[in-house]
């Protein structure tokens, strides 16, 4: 279920609930039994067959994100129509951990997902055998905050492009665009530039990079070959700095 340029009229004046998918379904049950008025659906809140639409939208996301009560994920099933809900077994124990991390399942490998999760001030992960919970504002999501040039670096390339790096696309054009939230986030910490994921006052630092595991290029153009994102494999930094002596000259 999505919207379009031909169905945007329609979806304005009315959806029938027996026309949305399990998972929809489950999520607007849920929503209402918290008291949350509005729900955020990107295929039906975004217009998805036009350029200028998504040009548009896209910038938008990380704020759509970050001042949403909760994410909500079904992360046991990688369609729309296998709902948030499963049947526990009565025979298992339950018990609760805060050590646990969410268990994405084929939710972990969505681009898009990925920015979500990140900025989303509270998540709950519908998963095959549990519910996971996360806030922001405890543990690791709460990292991106600090004033730390240093740390927030380190933060950028382990913890955003190292994972992101391994989550995949419909459309790879959206490789660079998918980041643009992550990118303003960073940049109005530290006031840096960055030219296609690359740090614009730290180039060769930015780099330093390599693909961890087999990699694909894309025979269409996604991002200059000297960044990251230009190719379709896992990636890791350098850790090691690389100090060059000084240069000195004489003349006589």
């Amino acid at each position: 279920l999505r919207t379009t340029t031909t169905s945007l009229e329609q979806r304005l004046s009315n959806i029938e609930y027996s026309s949305f998918p399990q998972t929809f379904q489950d999520a607007l049950r849920l929503v209402r039994y918290l008291g949350i008025q509005y729900l955020w659906v990107d295929s039906l809140c975004i217009i998805l067959d036009g350029l200028e639409h998504w040009a548009q939208a896209c910038p938008e996301m990380k704020n759509i994100y970050s001042h949403a009560t909760t994410m909500l994920s079904a992360a046991h099933t990688s369609e729309c129509i296998g709902g948030l809900f499963n049947l526990r077994d009565p025979a298992r124990p339950s018990h609760y951990s805060s050590d646990d991390a969410p268990c994405l399942g084929p939710l972990a490998m969505r681009a898009w997902a990925f920015q979500d999760r990140y900025f989303s001030p509270r998540y709950l992960s519908f998963e095959a055998t549990k519910l996971a919970w996360g806030c922001k504002s405890t543990g690791s999501r709460n990292r991106h905050k600090a004033a730390n040039y240093k740390k927030l670096y380190k933060t950028w390339r382990n913890d955003i492009v190292s994972v992101y790096s391994v989550t995949r696309l419909a459309y790879l054009m959206d490789r660079l665009p998918c980041l643009s939230g992550f990118i303003a986030e960073f940049s109005s910490k530290i006031n840096i530039e960055y030219l296609a994921s690359l740090r614009k006052g730290d180039i060769l630092a930015s780099l330093c990079w390599n693909a961890t595991q087999p990699f694909e290029r894309p025979t269409e153009y996604i991002a200059p070959s000297r960044s990251w994102a230009s190719l379709l494999s896992a990636v890791q930094f350098a850790d090691a700095r690389i100090v060059f002596g000084g240069i000195s000259s004489r003349h006589g």
